[in-house]
């Protein structure tokens, strides 16, 4: 029913600000290097945390295709407000709806109900529920 899909959404400039603060566009066509830029820092970021081993991080970056990805092709006009609006709005969700969860104090479990995915052959899953602050 999960498939464990991590991925993280931001907004950037595409240029800077000079020294007298006037901002230049330059734009992003390269994302080969940006996705291979941000993967490296993501991996490096692991291993600081002690999330991935040194070994694993290595193997990890000779893997041809590590999943990582940078998608450019949502332009926003600078003084475009409601676009910006709604796009932070979208990035901002969160990735499972309240109106799909049902938790069932009767039985202590969480009932999470999706469309049918053939995949696992089901459309709902039954969670044991943990109580806030407890591992």
């Amino acid at each position: 029913m999960f498939r464990f899909n991590p991925h993280w959404h931001c907004l950037i400039f595409e240029g800077g600000l000079d020294d007298n603060n006037n901002f230049h566009q330059v734009e992003i066509k390269d994302t080969v290097n940006l996705t291979e830029a941000f993967r490296r820092a993501v991996v490096q970021l692991f291993v600081k945390k002690e999330l991935l081993n040194i070994e694993f991080a290595r193997q990890f970056l000779n893997w041809k295709n590590s999943g990582f990805s940078v998608d450019n092709s949502v332009f926003l006009a600078a003084n475009d407000d409601n676009a910006r609006e709604s796009l932070c709005q979208y990035i901002t969700r969160h990735p499972a709806s309240s109106q799909k969860i049902i938790y069932e104090p009767f039985k202590k479990k969480v009932l999470y109900h999706t469309k049918y995915n053939k995949y696992f052959k089901e459309n709902i899953k039954l969670f044991s529920y943990l109580k806030k602050g407890s591992t």
